[in-house]
């Protein structure tokens, strides 16, 4: 038989925007997030601020947003320059190393946004950053093996060619003088033997030269021109 559930029991209080706030925010620490007041002071912590950056909330709130920038003679410039894009544009990312409090840098992906009140008036800005330092030890360590692959590409390459020309060489003097002279199978072996020299000796040709345009030649590459874009506008901010 089954039992009727009691009628009166009362519902679990709903989570408050203050235990939101706690949990979703102030509690995380996969990433560091805070806000600056419109002087790039920081005003508020998490806990993935201590994780990144290694501040307390005492060491961090009244610090300038600009001690996390490096290099650190353009830093206050760098953190003004982003927060003056958010405003103008709504948002601002970057891509860079950051520094820790102990000095160590790593890599960090951040995104801010403009706070503004109801009457759109910029009240500062909040601010949310991830640990790219893996992810960019990686990039780096493909492009690494990918480099000392090509090179081996190159010197394999270059190599094989004087052995491999040697054979071929002797194959097609053995076909020259011999040919006729042995039997049918005798003549079939060997001009099996100079055509095999030949494709071999054409593919050698094409990986060198495959290996030579990637070892030699200036190859497009990436480059972040973000500080300094970012320092050169702040210089000529008054002429612009």
């Amino acid at each position: 038989m089954l039992s009727t559930p009691p009628q009166n029991r009362v519902p679990d209080p709903a989570l408050t925007s203050a235990d939101l706030y706690r949990m979703q925010v102030r509690e995380m620490s996969g990433y560091a997030m805070f806000t600056i007041d419109l002087r790039g002071i920081v005003t508020s912590w998490n806990a993935g601020v201590q994780k990144l950056l290694g501040y307390t909330e005492q060491e961090w709130i009244g610090q300038s947003a600009s001690i996390i920038f490096t290099p650190a003679d353009k830093a206050v410039e760098m953190c003004k320059s982003e927060m003056r894009k958010a405003d103008e544009t709504g948002s601002a990312t970057d891509i860079r190393w950051h520094r820790r409090k102990d000095g160590s840098e790593f890599f960090a992906n951040g995104f801010m946004n403009p706070i503004r009140n109801e009457q759109g008036e910029l009240m500062g800005f909040a601010k949310i950053m991830s640990d790219e330092t893996a992810r960019k030890q990686l990039q780096d360590s493909l492009t690494e093996s990918n480099s000392a692959l090509e090179q081996f590409a190159y010197v394999a390459s270059h190599d094989l060619q004087e052995p491999l020309r040697t054979m071929g060489a002797y194959a097609q003097m053995l076909t020259q003088r011999y040919k006729g002279k042995l039997d049918a199978d005798a003549d079939k072996f060997l001009g099996f033997i100079v055509d095999a020299a030949g494709r071999m000796s054409k593919l050698v040709q094409d990986l060198l030269a495959y290996a030579r345009l990637a070892t030699e030649e200036e190859r497009p590459s990436s480059i972040a021109l973000d500080e300094d874009l970012e320092a050169a506008l702040t210089h000529l901010n008054q002429a612009i």
